[in-house]
Order: C-alpha cells, then sequence, then structure tokens
C-alpha cells in the first residue's frame, strides 16, 4: 500500500485511462442495459460488445477511485486499485471472452460497492452511479435522502419558471435605461419607485422592450433606483422552503446574480450579499444579462 501516494496515483489515473483504452477498442458513453442476455445465449458480436462496454465502465471507475484515493486515502480504494490495478497496470484478463466478461463484471461491482459507500458518506450523488445505474441509484438516493441531479435540474426549472416573470422585467428595464441614460443620469432626483408606483405605469415603461406579458397586479415586485443604479425586488410568496433553500446552495452557481437586498455588498463578489433564503430576491438591473 506504501507506493500509492498522490503523485503516483495521479500519475496512475493516467495510466489507466490509456492502458484500459488499449485493452478492447470503446464504445460510445453510456452504461450496460440491466437487461442484457446471459452469456450463454450470447452471440459472440454481442459478447465482444458487452465486453467493450464493460471495460468502459471499468476505465471511468478507475479515474474516479485513483482520485479518491489520492485525495482520502481510503483503503477500500487503495484496495481495489492494488488487486485491479498494480502500479498502474490493469491485471490481465483471460484470453476467453466469457471469462473475461465475468471478471470485468466482478471489477465493475467491487467499483460500484466503493462508489455507493463514497456517494452515502459524501451526501451527494455520485457520477458514476448516476451515469450507469441512473434510475436504480435513484432509489437509492431517495432512501439516503440525497438529492439526484435529476431532482435537482427538475427544481432548478421550477425555481426558473417562478423567477421568470423578476428576470423578464429586469431586462426590460435595462433596455430602458440604456435608451435613456443620459437623461437620466442629469436628474440628480431620480427615483425609481415613484415612477413604478402602479401596474400602468410599469407597463407603461418596459412594455416596448419586454420578451413576454408579465402580470404586474400581483403586488409582487419592488423597485429602487436612483439616476445610476436599478434594482428589481421580486417576492417568493408560495416558493417552498426547499427551493428558497436550492437558490441559496446555488448562489456561487446558477444564482450567483440573486441577492438578498438593493445592494452588491463590498468588492467584486460579496457572497454575503447573495439570496439568503428570505422572502424577497433581488436583480441589478444594471448587470443582468
Amino acid at each position: 500500500m506504501q507506493k500509492f501516494r498522490g503523485k503516483d496515483i495521479a500519475v496512475f489515473v493516467l495510466v489507466l485511462g490509456i492502458l484500459a483504452a488499449g485493452v478492447y477498442s470503446l464504445i460510445g458513453s453510456g452504461g450496460l442495459s440491466i437487461n442484457t442476455p446471459a452469456i450463454a445465449s450470447m452471440t459472440p458480436e454481442e459478447l465482444a460488445a458487452e465486453n467493450e462496454a464493460l471495460m468502459k465502465q471499468f476505465q471511468e471507475a478507475g479515474r474516479s477511485i485513483g482520485g479518491i484515493a489520492a485525495f482520502t486515502r481510503d483503503k477500500t480504494a487503495l484496495e481495489w486499485l492494488e488487486k485491479y490495478a498494480p502500479d498502474g497496470h490493469p491485471t490481465p484478463l483471460p484470453d476467453d471472452p466469457k471469462a473475461a466478461n465475468e471478471g470485468l463484471k466482478k471489477r465493475v461491482a467491487d467499483a460500484k460497492v466503493i462508489f455507493e459507500a463514497f456517494q452515502a458518506s459524501e451526501k451527494r450523488e455520485d457520477p458514476w452511479l448516476r451515469q450507469y445505474y441512473g434510475e436504480e441509484n435513484e432509489q437509492t438516493l431517495k432512501k439516503l435522502g440525497i438529492k439526484s441531479l435529476k431532482v435537482q435540474e427538475a427544481q432548478d426549472d421550477e425555481i426558473e419558471k417562478f423567477l421568470k416573470p423578476a428576470r423578464t422585467t429586469a431586462k426590460a428595464l435595462k433596455g430602458f435605461l440604456s435608451k435613456h441614460r443620459h437623461e437620466i443620469a442629469q436628474d440628480k432626483n431620480y427615483n425609481l419607485a415613484s415612477i413604478l408606483d402602479t401596474p400602468e405605469h410599469i407597463l407603461g415603461v418596459v412594455k416596448p422592450y419586454l420578451e413576454e406579458d408579465v402580470d404586474y397586479s400581483d403586488s409582487r415586485f419592488v423597485f429602487q433606483g436612483d439616476n445610476k443604479e436599478w434594482w428589481v425586488g421580486y417576492k417568493l410568496d408560495g416558493l417552498s422552503d426547499e427551493l428558497r433553500q436550492q437558490i441559496v446552495r446555488g448562489k456561487i452557481g446558477l444564482y450567483r446574480d440573486l441577492y438578498k437586498a438593493p445592494d452588491k455588498g463590498n468588492g467584486i463578489i460579496d457572497f454575503a450579499a447573495r439570496y439568503d433564503g428570505g422572502d424577497i430576491v433581488f436583480l441589478n438591473v444594471n448587470s443582468i444579462l
């Protein structure tokens, strides 16, 4: 075990990918079907295709397990590497395709155990399990109380649909501001909130710039701005706490442009100023894309 050190494992991962690619010609991405026929009923061509798919699965497992071993020194990961790829060289498979098939399935099964344990301990979906055991792993994630990528994406779609009126309005206001920037900048007493004080007044300003219709009669909108910087606030009534926390978790990614108040905070990026799960979210009109 002592020969596996961080730098050695990094080299191993690269070597494993090269060597594994040379053992069998590889097919496209994707896992094996759980409905593949029994080996005894396969034609030689079908068996060769399954072995190619298994080799790809083994190759990708080796890369990921190499990373786990390098960064966590996990005992089971190190043992898997020692057993199936000592010194970065995959152990030989039998020449007989049926025996090779059994050997590859054993390697993949042992890798699956490692990934399932790592997934449970890290409380996040493992990409390898998602790719090769999609629906089966979805059920495992539910039992573990882990949100899968599939569920996260569905929730992100729901959030984006909910926030669409706010984004559409902010973009429309940016269009208005760009056209009238000079005259607005000259007015030191400019107050956006007093101008957009009724649904009719809001529509009168943004309508020429709207990408789609927006209902301004539900009192969700809050506007703040002077002759330099504008903000659109949007009340989150009806958005669940779970989805609000999804926004909070995505504040450095998908939702990095959502703020808890009309204030960007200090510096170029101030995560403390980002949305924090409250009842209203703010978009900066000047910087919205």
